[in-house]
């Protein structure tokens, strides 16, 4: 199953610029439909590729929600800056200066989490599966990011 996570934001947000009014407002409303579903997808391959016991899903899956709630909440930063990057016209120096900036700051975010996290699961569950959950983690994330680098063009 191909997974997406932020396969369909780029596409749904570069609707959004283009549109005004209501038709934005729907566009929105779309986008976060759309992103609901993904979520969905996502927790039922991690379901499939993590196989736990009765007992390990006991204390896996509220974890694992509240670390997906989290990385939503990153994941949300990224929006004014492809609000930017659709807009495809040129930046001046300090607004580029700033977007990258930014898109580091929310990278390093993204690795604190994790790391937080890593600690999390690691109290309540063997090693060989926090380990395992974490490497589908990051091939999700590596799949997900590969759409998207594919659908956002390039800062002038």
């Amino acid at each position: 199953m191909h997974m997406q996570k932020w396969g369909a934001l780029p596409v749904a947000l570069g609707l959004t610029f283009t549109l005004c009014g209501s038709a934005a407002a729907q566009v929105k409303a779309d986008l976060a439909l759309t992103r609901s579903l993904l979520r969905t997808d996502r927790q039922e391959v991690v379901a499939r590729a993590m196989n736990l016991r009765e007992k390990e899903g006991e204390v896996f899956w509220p974890l694992y929600r509240e670390y997906q709630a989290e990385v939503t909440k990153l994941n949300d930063r990224f929006i004014p800056i492809l609000d930017t990057v659709f807009e495809n016209k040129p930046l001046g120096e300090p607004k580029a200066q700033q977007l990258i900036d930014e898109v580091l700051q929310i990278r390093e975010d993204e690795l604190k989490l994790k790391k937080t996290y890593v600690q999390k699961f690691r109290t309540v569950l063997p090693a060989p599966i926090v380990v395992r959950y974490f490497q589908l983690e990051d091939k999700l994330d590596a799949v997900d990011r590969f759409d998207l680098a594919g659908t956002i063009p390039l800062v002038k």
